[in-house]
């Protein structure tokens, strides 16, 4: 990739990791998880993004 496809991907990727720390979405893994700890939170997120932006 260049430099300049990096900078986007990781606008993009900034951009969903802030989109989805939510009360609304750490619901949805609570829900989906059987449970979820901040820790297990925190990996939510990231599994989200990176799956939004292998499609980038």
């Amino acid at each position: 990739m260049s430099a300049e496809e990096i900078l986007a991907f990781e606008h993009c990727c900034s951009r969903l990791r802030d989109a989805v720390r939510r009360w609304n979405v750490w619901t949805v893994a609570y829900l989906t998880g059987g449970g979820c700890s901040d820790d297990r939170f925190s990996d939510f997120p990231a599994g989200s993004v990176a799956l939004r932006c292998e499609s980038y």
